[in-house]
């Protein structure tokens, strides 16, 4: 449970990181101009509309194709919880 929760918080700095990071270049990149205010182009409003939208998808899609690679199984998960129990109840 520690790894998994470690893994886990990672995961979500990571993340945050990365948004905080990767923002100011997405607001350049959609044409956004700070002296203009709220007064935006409709563009500007679409391009940050769009890349809201595909940016955590291909970050979820990108996840998804990573875990697939993970050797999982139904047989392996059996094995693991075997050892553990070896591990966690030694010969008496």
């Amino acid at each position: 449970e520690g790894i998994f929760a470690a893994g886990l918080s990672w995961t979500v700095k990571f993340g945050i990181s990365m948004c905080g990071i990767l923002s100011g270049y997405f607001l350049v990149w959609s044409g956004f101009q700070q002296e203009l205010g709220g007064a935006q182009g409709a563009d500007t409003f679409t391009t940050m509309r769009v890349l809201y939208a595909i940016v955590p998808s291909a970050g979820l899609f990108i996840g998804a194709a990573l875990l697939t690679l993970y050797p999982l199984t139904e047989k392996k998960v059996t094995e693991i919880k075997e050892e553990l129990k070896k591990r966690n109840n030694p010969a008496k």
